[in-house]
């Protein structure tokens, strides 16, 4: 279990986890239990994160969110709940995208990506 633990609430590619069991004789078998005992969440197919009661950590939504479908970041309401600008609790987490409308759920909560022009994301990202 140490060995995922130290990448705390941060999501992990499948690819990750495969080089970090390679001296088991089946990594993909050993990922399947660490899902299988809770300690690993799988969010989709080839993203994983850390189960709060191993990184003893809360899990954050909005980085997940981010991982999950990119390039995107986190918006609308979630945004302003998160910054206690709205008193309403917000239980689908909402991203910007530029690419397809997608929507996730998993484990840990839905996420809701809604596809924008790219005028509406931030000053400093290049697109190429």
């Amino acid at each position: 279990m140490r060995e995922v633990k130290q990448f705390g609430v941060i999501p992990i590619a499948y690819d990750t986890l495969v080089h970090i069991y390679a001296h088991y004789k089946s990594p993909k078998d050993k990922i399947a239990n660490l899902v299988k005992d809770g300690a690993l969440i799988r969010l989709k197919r080839g993203l994983y994160v850390v189960a709060s009661a191993i990184s003893e950590q809360k899990l954050l939504k909005e980085l997940v969110a981010n991982h999950l479908y990119g390039s995107s970041y986190v918006s609308l309401k979630t945004a302003l709940s998160y910054y206690g600008m709205i008193p309403e609790r917000v239980h689908l987490t909402r991203s910007i995208t530029t690419k397809r409308a997608k929507r996730f759920s998993t484990p840990i909560g839905s996420f809701d990506f809604l596809t924008m022009p790219e005028s509406w994301f931030s000053i400093g990202l290049r697109f190429e």
